[in-house]
């Protein structure tokens, strides 16, 4: 564990600016050298590098409450406003990482249907006068104007008086138990009051008002988070199958994540308006050894909830498919446990099965949209998710703040807001309805 004898705010500059450099004489050149063009940015970074160090681990927490400043107010702001007043193009490959509309004008705002009903599991409205500070907290603060009742759940008490009255808070902490019959109830409770609203409050629209269902959790860092994705699924999924009816209006919505995407997709290509700075390459996050039992813990999630929906939808192809999946999945993720690693010569599912498995998920979910959605484009994001753990690691360093500036700075490269990673949550066919 480090000391107060720390480098020097000198030094940490040093190594910001040696970053920068780095970054932008990267060839092929990356998304990262067009986001450090951004002055603001830059000034932010160099803020939090010009800080004073400090150390021990009584210091750990001031310097995580610094990172997650910096994220919440100054990066994820800075860095939806560049995504919104991008002039970028794509080029040969095709992507839709950026769009060329502001992120205030999103047609997710300003098409969907104000008689949603919207239930978020695993989130929360942000705090009173405080900006998101995670993708879940920036989904809430959307579906807040496009919702006639917003529902969201996590396991955070808050007082309603400081959210707007159309949201209702409920404190579930057994979403993931391992005890499936817990872990169903709590889910369950949730959905049957969201049920209830419906018929009350929905008067003549009651029947044509639709649930969302939002399943925004995932977890890749802690005890046991790849067990707990599946086991978070299995009770969402067993509480829908107890309380939804199919001939009902209603829609699933899960938060995906690019690292579920094959090992084999190709990297982004875009070039900003003009040319004048030429063809960036945006690395691909996808499958990849590190984050390979993630990767299947996620894709099992995908697999249980097309499952669940094709039954309560009477399509017993799709179920048997589906049913057999789950099992290879959640067998290999749990004989895993804690190792998230790939290992070729051990692992049950090899990499180009699992790339199998990630593209057939595409055709089963497009072939379900109605009832079905998984928000797609979701890469690297800037939330307590990769705050908590870089400032753990880096207290072990002789620079925290320089480790912690170095894991943000490269991450650059393929890295979107929380507003971004939010409206990818609103599918072009239910923006138009």
């Amino acid at each position: 564990m480090s000391t107060g004898s720390q480098s020097p705010p000198v030094v940490t500059l040093a190594n910001l600016n040696q970053l920068i450099i780095d970054m932008e004489q990267q060839s092929p050149k990356t998304l990262a050298s067009w986001r450090l063009s951004n002055e603001k940015l830059v000034a932010a970074l160099r803020g939090f590098a010009a800080s004073p160090a400090g150390g021990g681990k009584e210091e750990e927490q001031k310097l995580l409450c610094e990172v997650l400043e910096l994220f919440r107010d100054k990066m994820n702001p800075l860095l939806a406003d560049q995504e919104g007043k991008s002039g970028i193009m794509l080029g040969s490959t095709p992507s839709d990482f950026l769009q060329k509309k502001s992120v205030n004008d999103s047609p997710a705002a300003k098409e969907a249907p104000t008689e949603e009903i919207s239930v978020v599991f695993g989130g929360k409205h942000p705090t009173a006068g405080m900006l998101p500070a995670t993708i879940s907290e920036s989904l809430v603060s959307k579906l807040v104007s496009r919702s006639s009742h917003v529902f969201t759940v996590s396991r955070s008490l808050i007082d309603s008086s400081l959210i707007p009255t159309n949201v209702t808070h409920i404190v579930r902490k057994g979403l993931n138990s391992g005890n499936i019959d817990v872990g169903a109830q709590e889910f369950a409770s949730v959905m049957d009051e969201a049920l209830r609203w419906r018929e009350e409050h929905g008067g003549a629209t009651s029947s044509s008002s639709t649930i969302v269902f939002y399943f925004t959790m995932g977890q890749h860092k802690g005890q046991n988070p790849f067990v707990r994705n599946i086991e978070g699924a299995q009770n969402f999924c067993k509480a829908l199958e107890k309380t939804v009816d199919g001939k009902k209006r209603w829609r699933i919505v899960l938060t995906g994540t690019d690292a579920t995407l094959p090992s084999t997709h190709p990297d982004g290509k875009v070039t900003p308006c003009g040319g004048g700075g030429g063809e960036l390459v945006i690395p691909s996050y996808k499958i990849f050894a590190y984050n390979y039992v993630y990767a299947a813990s996620k894709l099992c999630q995908y697999y249980l909830v097309i499952k669940t929906v094709a039954q309560l939808l009477g399509q017993k192809d799709v179920v048997d498919e589906t049913s057999l999946m789950v099992e290879k999945l959640r067998s290999y993720v749990f004989s895993c446990k804690e190792d998230g690693v790939y290992h070729p010569d051990t692992a049950r599912i090899k990499m180009d099965e699992l790339d199998g498995i990630s593209k057939r998920v595409v055709k089963l979910s497009n072939d379900l949209s109605d009832h079905v959605w998984i928000a797609t484009g979701i890469s690297i994001c800037y939330t307590p998710l990769h705050a908590i753990p870089w400032t753990q690691a880096a207290m072990k360093k002789d620079s925290p703040r320089g480790d912690i500036m170095e894991q943000i700075v490269r991450r650059l490269k393929n890295a979107i807001s929380i507003d971004k990673a939010a409206d990818c949550h609103f599918p072009p066919a239910i923006r138009k309805r």
